[in-house]
């Protein structure tokens, strides 16, 4: 025997409005892949600012090797006799580590931001078409303790460069500058290929600004 609902029940009824827009499954799922795609885009784009930096250190790298020190010395010398050739270049090398240094802080919180994003995912539920939550997240801190590696050997170069006119040691730090052991653009190609991003390049180079861009 059905009941005939109060006045009540058929005022809360025709009323009812839901506070937020009721989501779907496939939408929420949309949504958390757009972000996901959205620091991995992020991730991608510091690699290239890296690359792209590191190429434009490599002149004052290779200059750095030509140099002679004062009287031709082989040892290290008195801070009077620091050749000032080498102080443009050393400049700019420390110029570049600042700028190194931000990539990977930006990177830090980049991936931990990621990290968040993937823990909403059922651990067996691909992002993409074969990549795992784990396994993007893998990816992730792999990516950020190569840099990070990359950072520190960039340094402790830094460092030595700015203390010594030995020329075979100038030499030595300087091939060690553009030297990267444990960064290479192939490394990553799979996981920026699923998302549908440009595979990263060696050969990116800082874009010139036209003269009228700098007015």
């Amino acid at each position: 025997m059905s009941v005939t609902p109060s006045k009540a029940a058929l005022s809360l009824i025709n009323n009812f409005k839901p506070s937020k827009e009721l989501t779907t499954p496939n939408k929420d799922a949309n949504c958390m892949q757009r972000t996901v795609f959205k620091h991995i885009e992020a991730l991608h784009q510091l690699l290239v600012e890296w690359i792209t930096k590191r190429n434009s250190t490599t002149l004052p790298c290779k200059t750095i090797t030509k140099l002679k020190g004062p009287k031709n010395v082989t040892e290290d010398c008195d801070y009077d006799e620091y050749p000032p050739e080498l102080e443009s270049r050393t400049t700019a090398l420390v110029c570049a580590l600042d700028f190194f240094t931000g990539v990977v802080e930006r990177m830090e919180k980049i991936t931990k931001q990621l990290k968040a994003a993937l823990k909403l995912f059922p651990s067996d539920s691909p992002v993409t078409c074969s990549w795992l939550p784990h396994m993007i997240e893998d990816e992730a801190n792999r990516m950020l303790e190569c840099l990070q590696k990359e950072l520190q050997i960039k340094q402790i170069v830094t460092e030595n460069i700015a203390h010594t006119t030995d020329k075979s040691l100038l030499s030595l730090y300087a091939t060690a500058w553009d030297l990267e052991a444990y960064f290479s653009v192939e490394t990553f190609a799979y996981l920026f290929v699923e998302f549908g991003m440009s595979p990263l390049r060696n050969d990116i180079t800082p874009q010139k600004s036209s003269p009228d861009s700098r007015h």
